[in-house]
């Protein structure tokens, strides 16, 4: 049970639970914005786009569930749709 472990190890889950879904919703929001945008100006059909939005949302879920790595759930939302070319850091 929860309440029988040391308050330390519980702050230190909470933090890497959160951190990670911090880092999914930033990278959901990041590409929703922009295919979201592409809609407005009909680069993106609409109904496409819902379609998009019902998988990505699934895909994080899976990420967050830890069947896929962050790193894939970038790569998965990055080639959805036609991008310019990715900078190199």
């Amino acid at each position: 049970m929860l309440y029988n472990l040391p308050l330390i190890v519980l702050e230190q889950n909470f933090l890497s639970l959160s951190f990670t879904f911090v880092l999914l919703f930033a990278l959901f929001r990041k590409y929703y914005k922009r295919y979201y945008a592409r809609t407005k100006v009909n680069q993106i059909n609409p109904d496409k786009f819902r379609e998009w939005n019902y998988k990505a949302c699934e895909m994080r879920d899976r990420c967050q569930n830890g069947e896929i790595t962050p790193q894939e759930f970038e790569e998965w939302l990055y080639g959805s749709f036609k991008n310019r070319a990715k900078k190199d850091k």
